[in-house]
């Protein structure tokens, strides 16, 4: 009996996918190479229909956030990419080349210094 090949290299994804991260369990990758200030996600948050209003924003993250940025993992040295506001937007795009096949990943504790409803970092985070 064959062994099936788990390498992501030979699969052909239209979009970034979820796959296993050495980081914490699951991450977001990049289907394709990504160049420096390249948008990613045009909306992170696109089923907020008042975007002006985040009282107890904290509490309704994951209902909010694009379901596939709920797996960015946090790595402070590492970091890729980060969230902007635009147009009343919050827009995930690259900080550096991404390679094909790599992790996306942000610095939760800038991003909780730019947008104070997003959570930063604790002890429980894995250093990367």
């Amino acid at each position: 009996m064959k062994k099936k090949d788990k390498t992501i290299k030979k699969r052909n994804y239209k979009n970034p996918y979820i796959h296993k991260s050495k980081i914490h369990k699951k991450g977001l990758f990049s289907h394709k190479k990504f160049k420096k200030n390249e948008i990613i996600f045009k909306d992170v948050f696109p089923h907020l229909k008042n975007k002006q209003s985040f009282s107890n924003m904290f509490l309704l993250f994951d209902k909010f956030i694009l379901h596939k940025c709920k797996y960015i993992n946090h790595c402070k040295k590492s970091k890729n990419s980060t969230i902007i506001k635009k147009d009343n937007k919050y827009i995930l795009i690259t900080t550096k080349t991404i390679h094909k096949n790599k992790e996306i990943l942000l610095d939760y504790d800038e991003l909780h210094s730019k947008f104070s409803f997003i959570k930063g970092s604790n002890s429980e985070f894995i250093e990367c």
